[in-house]
């Protein structure tokens, strides 16, 4: 797992050099909003729901069209105390072998979110934004797991772009669009998008920096 610790400790802070949108709310797919019960997801969402997986805290949808993509698996999930939703996650091309195809909705996608919500915040090299969600984490998680479980397993973040939004009264969203692939080997190694929308605030974000710091600082004061 020494790439996933590599990844998730050199995620950095980004100041300033964000989208900012007027509206006091983030509005996702079919009118769906952060913060909204299980019950009132499940009336707006258009997709058939899955019967196999899913709980009390987590929603998963079966495969169908999403922003003209076919095969999009969605995930909603709710926080165990309150049960309102704070994160959203779709995972598009979910096996497919063909890299350019892979490529090209990648690319899609990216003009589409940034023509939305403005440039990227530009992280590379394995850096990333301090704030992750489920899109990047389940990328990162899924593709060690592959390269380092299996004696010739291959796993690989290939791209990944990220933007921090900015809503209503100190709320934002992070979104990550994420391609990447994994197998048991080379030859059967598939290509995956996932898309994730997670909700926080600067409250969130405090947190995550005064707790890099501390770790920052045991790390300084043990060497």
């Amino acid at each position: 797992m020494k790439k996933l610790t590599a990844l998730l400790l050199a995620c950095i802070l980004l100041l300033g050099c964000v989208s900012a949108l007027a509206d006091d709310t983030f509005t996702l797919r079919n009118g769906v909003h952060f913060g909204e019960t299980m019950d009132q997801v499940k009336l707006k969402e258009t997709l058939p729901l899955s019967t196999q997986y899913g709980d009390e805290h987590n929603l998963y949808t079966d495969r169908g069209s999403v922003a003209t993509f076919p095969k999009v698996e969605v995930w909603y999930r709710f926080k165990e105390d309150t049960g309102k939703l704070y994160e959203m996650r779709w995972s598009m091309n979910q096996g497919v072998t063909d890299k350019s195809t892979n490529e090209a909705d990648f690319e899609k996608l990216h003009k589409a979110l940034t023509s939305k919500y403005g440039d990227e915040l530009g992280y590379d090299d394995g850096s990333c934004y301090i704030i992750t969600g489920g899109a990047l984490n389940g990328a990162v998680t899924i593709t060690n797991l592959y390269s380092t479980m299996f004696e010739s397993g291959v796993g690989k973040v290939i791209d990944y772009a990220e933007w921090d939004v900015p809503f209503g009264n100190g709320e934002h969203v992070k979104i990550e669009l994420v391609r990447h692939y994994y197998g048991s080997k080379p030859s059967e190694a598939k290509y995956y998008i996932n898309v994730g929308y997670t909700y926080f605030t600067d409250a969130d974000l405090d947190a995550a920096v005064n707790e890099k710091n501390d770790d920052e600082n045991a790390i300084m004061n043990d060497i």
